[in-house]
């Protein structure tokens, strides 16, 4: 009998959660409202979405939100919060696609024949302010400064795919002893795993923050000031973690820059020199995609 109960129990809950799911759905507002392929209004307008079209939103991004679009890249187009009000309500989960309306909405037609609702927004509204923000970043090369001492330089790649993401740098860095008499040069391959949480999205600026963590590939060579020849080198792995943001500008949309703070582990010690401790560096990236 308490089996069966407890199966009445599961099935009235089970029975709840799919007749009231929760949705967050866009009502355009008093004038249709231009669709774009990316969250700016640099990108272009791939149609209009009629007054009173209510649409089913995929992602929240600071001040746009995403929406579905057929004709857009990956399907996904982008809808300015200034267009219309934002709404989270429960809907009937075999109701749920029925409550978006798809048929006041426009794609955009043929350049060269554009659309009659188009032509209107123009001719209805002024524009929207500028608004520089870019899409997602994939694939970016670049250079680094710093690390664990001051005065390093390299170059870097790193790679995002979703919230994870892949680096690579390559860098060079030489620090002097207090004594002044030793030199102590770097070669360090440093290859790590990035994953950021979500990012924040604003008219004129895109912060992606991050934690990552891996390992570091180094050659630690020692100078002596009274020799020319150099000592024997030093090969070895280190461990490091560190955080930081991505940002990118208004002004230029495919570069970014970022800062990290971390620390690195080092098995290995080098007399006068310290090789374990904080981390700083500064890096910028050029997104080719």
């Amino acid at each position: 009998m308490s089996r069966l109960a407890a199966a009445v129990v599961i099935a009235v809950g089970l029975s709840q959660t799919l007749v009231h799911a929760q949705s967050a759905v866009f009502t355009v507002g008093a004038e249709p409202a231009e669709v774009y392929m990316s969250p700016s209004t640099g990108s272009a307008v791939v149609g209009a979405a009629r007054v009173g079209a209510v649409l089913e939103v995929k992602r929240e991004l600071g001040s746009w939100i995403a929406i579905a679009w057929s004709g857009a890249r990956d399907g996904e187009a982008f809808v300015h919060l200034s267009r219309g009000s934002l709404t989270r309500r429960a809907v009937p989960s075999d109701r749920a696609a029925a409550s978006v309306s798809t048929a006041p909405v426009v794609e955009r037609q043929a350049a060269s024949e554009p659309s009659r609702a188009d032509q209107n927004i123009g001719q209805q509204r002024s524009p929207l302010p500028p608004v520089y923000v870019t899409p997602p970043h994939v694939i970016g090369l670049g250079l680094r400064m710093g690390g664990l001492w001051p005065g390093g330089f390299g170059a870097s790649g790193r790679m995002w795919h979703d919230a994870l993401g892949l680096q690579l740098s390559i860098s060079r860095q030489a620090m002097t002893n207090p004594l002044g008499t030793e030199r102590l040069t770097s070669v360090r391959i440093d290859p790590s795993v990035l994953y950021h949480v979500p990012d924040q999205v604003g008219d004129y600026l895109w912060v992606r923050p991050y934690v990552g963590s891996g390992v570091s590939l180094y050659r630690h060579t020692l100078h002596s000031g009274t020799s020319i020849v150099p000592l024997p080198s030093d090969d070895g792995v280190s461990v490091q973690g560190f955080g930081g943001a991505e940002m990118t500008f208004a002004g230029a949309p495919a570069v970014a820059v970022s800062v990290d703070l971390g620390y690195r582990w080092n098995k290995t010690s080098v007399p006068g020199f310290d090789l374990t401790g904080p981390t700083l560096s500064f890096a910028g990236h050029w997104y080719v995609k």
